[in-house]
């Protein structure tokens, strides 16, 4: 790790206080990894910090016998701004990490919202989504558009969406919905 105890980070890492990952099931928590940003972290910093925090749900899920392909969300985990994950560290092998750290955590029962300003995540990523909610988009629409499953003559369907309209796709149907809020 870059930042290891006597690094920039030590204010984190060496808190008198405890957590105890049960909380995050026992109640709601939110944890904001950009104050990371504040202790002079950067983006691997929080990405590693993610990865610690996805190993222990993990680890609780199987102590707690959660199985492999659970049928009932029974938590969480919404990570927000997730482009700059790919953006920051593209071609960095710790993308993979928490990529397949997600992956074990959604067959356990774990929801994990990812939201992006623009699609520009992981492609893996955003394949391995059973919800897709897409707004305009003119970004590397053509990705999103496979994602989505659009038919060919409706790719640049996602350029031309009107204020408040928006494609929905779930694992459940095979083309998504044009809807508006």
């Amino acid at each position: 790790m870059k930042c290891s105890f006597k690094g920039k980070l030590k204010k984190i890492y060496t808190k008198k206080s405890s957590f105890d990952v049960e909380e995050l099931f026992s109640r709601n928590i939110i944890l904001d990894l950009n104050s990371i940003f504040n202790f002079g972290g950067n983006i691997e910093d929080i990405i590693i910090f993610l990865c610690i925090l996805f190993i222990h749900i993990e680890d609780y899920k199987i102590r707690r016998k959660f199985t492999i392909n659970e049928k009932n969300i029974n938590h969480f985990t919404i990570l927000d701004n997730a482009q700059i994950y790919k953006h920051n560290i593209i071609g960095n092998e710790i993308i993979k990490y928490w990529e397949i750290i997600a992956f074990y955590l959604r067959r356990r029962g774990e929801c994990l919202v990812t939201i992006s300003d623009d699609p520009l995540v992981s492609e893996d990523a955003l394949f391995n989504n059973g919800v897709i909610i897409s707004f305009k988009h003119s970004v590397d629409y053509l990705v999103l558009s496979e994602a989505l499953n659009l038919k060919k003559e409706n790719k640049e369907l996602i350029k031309s969406l009107d204020y408040g309209e928006f494609l929905l796709k779930t694992n459940s149907i095979p083309y998504p919905l044009l809807l508006n809020v």
